[in-house]
């Protein structure tokens, strides 16, 4: 199962192309809603991410649709770093 997504599309409408092998089911060009009614995305929501990226962080607005799904950013200071 695919859970918890945030999607979002700045050149039109949302089309996903899936082929499902365990279901026997193939789509190109499919609507979100077609998508999502094959039982196989959950609590995935379509909305603008309201998202600044500035020196490498992400910084989301106050009401942003991002929260209601549970993200949260990364930090940017783990793993290797050039000094």
């Amino acid at each position: 199962m695919i859970a918890n997504n945030l999607v979002w599309s700045t050149v039109g409408k949302i089309a996903v192309d899936y082929k499902v092998q365990e279901l026997n089911k193939t789509l190109g060009g499919a609507t979100w809603t077609q998508w999502t009614s094959q039982g196989i995305e959950k609590g995935s929501i379509v909305a603008d991410p309201c998202v600044t990226i500035s020196n490498k962080k992400m910084i989301t607005c106050p009401g942003s649709p991002a929260k209601a799904i549970g993200f949260s950013p990364l930090p940017t200071d783990i793993g290797l770093i050039q000094q």
